[in-house]
């Protein structure tokens, strides 16, 4: 097929935007495993639902040093052959390793030593996944300067993710029992994840790190200047930790499967009802946002598959079908909101730069990584923590109160959608537009000056 004039314009060829996207199957598949089946795991290892929830909060200590620390690394730490992609070459092995390690709990361990295994190998899993999100995200950024492209970049990577998660949850309780259990499992499906990761180091090129010869590394006291600037960053960041805090649903589709559908089966139904359309909606991001501004879009998805959810809620778990229909509805407003939600933090970062004169993606990326594993151990926690509420017993094939279904039906449904109210008005704060954000980046460019940005600008920032 003949180049386009879009095409022609890319900095990044058809083969790097793959070798860079593909990585995102790969590590996204080792946060699923992590973050929606760790409770089951571990609940069926023998540990209590309200010891979990301890064990999220405590672990989320380490995060609040783990992840700023190695934002300030990034900038500071200087690698021959690049500032991200070195980075991500370690992340290739030690994300799949420590993720088979979380999962690996001698059965024959006390409870108190299985807590402390859990603990140290989901540090050490944290800490291989902080070593390779905060640069692949930021790697977008280095690849090129073109703001369409970087949305692309991030639209395929997103498209990965979106089968990172549906893989594991679909086939995950398919094929548990027959491949001898949680351990076994795992490693299988962490050495397809090693493989897929692997492209990236080759074809993959930064070409606008911040690292030229007139640029110095930004200070301690800049780096923290640019986040407290950086209002619009912290607006969306807190919104969606109060939004995903309440999500509690990812974590919960095996115990609604077992509970309420009767089989444990019925979870990889309802994960291919709800995560294969999103595959769709990632390659749809880049055309729709040729006619509509991107948060009206990402709004209008979020209210919408909450929205289902109440639907879902009142139709009740008797009619499995008419579940999964809504399910798939609601999936591909789910799809736009999982792939918006990081081209907002490209955005982020070019006005960071804007307000302060400072470029430490590193530090912006960073936060990502934080706030993106602080809800996850947040929803875990808290879904734990309901658990225990309605009576919940741990071990696999334990005896459940009578009324466990509905509770947890009532859960599954209805708690994100009390974290979305709760964000809303926090979401309506945040006023960055795409014309803007272009504008800033040619400024931040060197290619106009700043009045004529503001000049350009939709409204002052």
């Amino acid at each position: 097929m003949k180049k386009g004039k879009t095409e022609e314009s890319y900095l990044t060829s058809k083969l790097e935007r793959f070798n860079y996207s593909f990585y995102f199957l790969g590590q996204g598949m080792t946060y699923v495993m992590c973050y929606s089946f760790l409770q089951q795991y571990a609940l069926d290892a023998g540990i209590s639902a309200l010891l979990f929830a301890g064990v999220a909060f405590a672990i989320k200590a380490w995060d609040a040093v783990n992840d700023p620390i190695f934002g300030i690394l990034l900038e500071k730490i200087h690698f021959k052959s690049g500032k991200f992609l070195p980075w991500i070459r370690i992340s290739i092995l030690a994300i799949p390793l420590s993720t088979v390690l979380v999962f690996a709990i001698p059965s024959g361990l006390p409870i108190g030593l299985k807590v402390a295994w859990l603990v140290v190998g989901y540090m050490l899993w944290d800490t291989a996944y902080t070593i390779g999100d905060v640069p692949i995200y930021a790697l977008s950024t280095a690849m090129t300067n073109n703001p369409a492209e970087r949305t692309l970049l991030i639209s395929r990577g997103r498209f990965w993710g979106s089968v990172a998660i549906f893989l594991p949850m679909f086939l995950l309780p398919l094929v548990r029992t027959s491949l001898g259990g949680w351990t076994n499992t795992i490693l299988v499906f962490c050495s397809f994840c090693a493989i897929t990761m692997l492209p990236v180091n080759f074809k993959v090129k930064e070409r606008f790190n911040g690292r030229g010869e007139d640029k110095k590394d930004p200070t301690l006291k800049e780096m923290v200047r640019y986040i407290v600037k950086n209002k619009y960053l912290l607006i969306f960041y807190i919104a969606f930790l109060v939004y995903y805090s309440f999500n509690i649903s990812s974590t919960m589709s095996i115990i609604v499967a077992r509970h309420c559908f009767g089989s444990e089966g019925y979870a990889s139904l309802m994960s291919l009802a709800l995560l294969a359309p999103p595959m769709l909606s990632a390659l749809l991001v880049p055309p729709l946002l040729k006619k509509m501004e991107k948060f009206r879009l990402f709004m209008l998805s979020l209210i919408g598959m909450n929205a289902l959810c109440v639907v879902i809620y009142f139709v009740g778990y008797q009619n499995f079908m008419v579940f999964l229909v809504l399910t798939v509805i609601r999936g591909i407003g789910y799809g736009f909101v999982s792939t918006l939600l990081y081209t907002f933090i490209g955005d982020c970062c070019e006005y960071g730069t804007y307000k302060t004169g400072v470029d430490a993606k590193g530090i912006a990326f960073a936060a990502h990584t934080f706030f993106t594993k602080f809800m996850g151990a947040g929803a875990t926690a808290l879904s734990s923590v309901c658990l225990a509420m309605v009576g919940y017993v741990s071990g696999e094939g334990a005896v459940q109160p009578a009324t466990l279904p509905g509770h947890v039906w009532a859960l599954y449904c209805l708690v994100p959608v009390l974290g979305l109210l709760i964000a809303l008005p926090i979401f309506r704060m945040y006023k960055l537009r795409d014309k803007d954000i272009f504008a800033m980046t040619k400024c931040n460019e060197g290619l106009i000056t700043r009045e004529e940005a503001e000049a350009s600008m939709s409204q002052k920032y």
